[in-house]
């Protein structure tokens, strides 16, 4: 800004020198960090809790669970006829129509192709296919650690 001094001569003065100045002396007026200072910073700690809440809650409400195809020729298969409770059933069903990588670890978008096969315990997927298909009737989650997760709940697949 141009301005003149007691001479008359024109000098250019610094505004923000000026503004700083001002600030200063309103900060003097107001105080540096009084109670006012002090209850607006606890309200905004207060207001960013929730916030801190609901990005901890991801961590639990959309963990991560096992998954596999979906294998409706199976479902109608009665496992009490070879003395198999509900959870050696299950795994039964699962080894008999998900392939494994070369890890050991299920498959979770590829299943074997079962139409017209037989199912038993323990049946050797080698002796009645290698053809896989994608998964066409949804998946099946592994509920051992998880019940539910949002996951699960709206079939969301991150592969």
């Amino acid at each position: 800004m141009w301005t003149t001094d007691h001479r008359g001569v024109a000098c250019w003065t610094n505004a923000v020198h000026s503004i700083k100045m001002q600030f200063d002396q309103i900060l003097m007026l107001v105080g540096t960090f009084g109670s006012y200072q002090k209850r607006v910073y606890f309200l905004l700690c207060l207001i960013s809790l929730p916030g801190a809440w609901h990005k901890l809650g991801q961590v639990f409400l959309a963990g991560s669970v096992d998954h596999w195809c979906k294998s409706p020729e199976l479902d109608s298969v009665n496992c009490t006829a070879w003395s198999l409770d509900s959870n050696q059933c299950d795994e039964a069903k699962r080894d008999a129509a998900i392939p494994t990588d070369e890890d050991g670890e299920y498959e979770s978008c590829v299943k074997y192709n079962l139409t017209g096969v037989p199912f038993y315990p323990g049946v050797n997927t080698s002796d009645y296919t290698n053809q896989t298909v994608p998964c066409n009737a949804g998946w099946q989650y592994d509920n051992t650690v998880y019940q539910s997760t949002i996951n699960s709940d709206v079939s969301v697949q991150f592969v």
